[in-house]
């Protein structure tokens, strides 16, 4: 859920970290079952990323910025391109800090693929997602449940690495990507995979065929 922008929603001082903790954690109890995305201006200050107090960021799980300024370029203005943005990724609690180029095309910004994303990419999505489903056959075959998130130790991603499944260049997120849209198309289930000693269903990814 998008939420433009914070002066809009917020009336605390937000120099304030208990305000803005206290605000941040409202916004999660509200929508429990929401992906916020809340955003804010930054300070006029040159090479600012945020304004006020700095549990605007401690109190987020990711923190994006988008700047006319090259990442890494030590520049203090802006880029002589208006055509040119770039969508930082400043702090994250699982990933590290990255950058993307964003180019304006027929009225947005889209990604600033090169030639090996343009060539390459539909035929490595392909390929990730027979791979997934390969494995998900295995792993139902050897009775194992596999989780449908990107972040659990027993992904698909992961599952098909250990079982020597990845080749050329596909990696184990690319597979948990593949696994996800093919849930979106049904090709891919959560079904029963087994039982526990409790006699109590073991869940996990089905492969369409194999029933929800």
């Amino acid at each position: 859920m998008f939420l433009d922008n914070l002066p809009h929603l917020f009336a605390g001082d937000e120099n304030s970290r208990s305000d803005v903790t206290s605000f941040m954690n409202m916004l999660v109890g509200a929508l429990p079952d929401r992906a916020i995305i809340l955003s804010v201006h930054v300070a006029k200050a040159i090479g600012s990323e945020y304004s006020a107090s700095t549990a605007w960021e401690n109190a987020a799980r990711q923190r994006l910025w988008l700047t006319r300024t090259p990442p890494g370029s030590g520049s203090d203005g802006n880029t002589a391109d208006d055509d040119t943005i770039f969508l930082c990724r400043r702090k994250a609690n699982y990933a590290a800090q990255d950058a993307l180029k964003l180019v304006w095309r027929d009225g947005l910004f889209v990604p600033d693929v090169g030639r090996d994303d343009n060539e390459y990419g539909h035929l490595r999505r392909r390929q990730a997602e027979r791979i997934a489903k390969v494995a998900i056959a295995k792993a139902v075959a050897a009775g194992k449940n596999l989780s449908d998130s990107p972040n659990a130790m027993n992904s698909a991603g992961r599952f098909a690495k250990e079982t020597g499944l990845l080749e050329w260049r596909v990696s184990v997120s690319d597979v948990n990507r593949a696994v996800s849209r093919l849930m979106v198309s049904g090709e891919v289930l959560i079904g029963e995979v087994g039982r526990y000693s409790t006699r109590h269903a073991r869940r996990g990814l089905v492969l369409g065929s194999q029933g929800a």
